[in-house]
């Protein structure tokens, strides 16, 4: 990561939550799995910091936990709508995990801790508002 930013977004009530990020480290390169030792993954609500989700001890590689992955190579599938480069991390917060954040008009907050092998920790941090659906009031 080369400054730090706070990725926002705009989701529906119900919807899962799912990080995207292309992270780097601290000397620009773009980090790969054998870079990370593992992640960490927290949810608040975000008026109140109330914890909704945590899973941490992630492992970063592939078949480990299909919904987590740092990839070696850049994805360019239809979850990632920045640019044309593609991302390097997923993870997947399923809506019940964090369902008592998800009344339309609130915020969730997702911060997500890189343990690398030789920068310590790197950052990543997502906001979500929730906005409500009538067939689901």
């Amino acid at each position: 990561m080369t400054a730090p930013r706070i990725w926002t977004h705009t989701i529906f009530q119900g919807e899962d939550l799912e990080p995207l990020d292309r992270i780097a480290g601290r000397d620009g390169a773009r980090l790969s799995e054998a870079d990370v030792a593992d992640i960490d993954v927290y949810a608040y609500e975000l008026n109140t910091n109330t914890l909704l989700y945590s899973a941490t001890g992630l492992d970063p590689g592939a078949g480990v936990d299909p919904d987590t992955r740092v990839f070696d190579t850049l994805q360019t599938d239809g979850r990632w709508k920045v640019d044309n480069v593609g991302y390097n991390f997923r993870h997947l917060i399923p809506y019940a995990s964090v369902s008592a954040g998800f009344e339309g008009g609130k915020g969730v907050r997702v911060e997500v801790v890189f343990h690398t092998t030789a920068w310590v920790r790197l950052f990543t941090v997502h906001e979500y508002k929730v906005q409500s659906l009538r067939s689901q009031a």
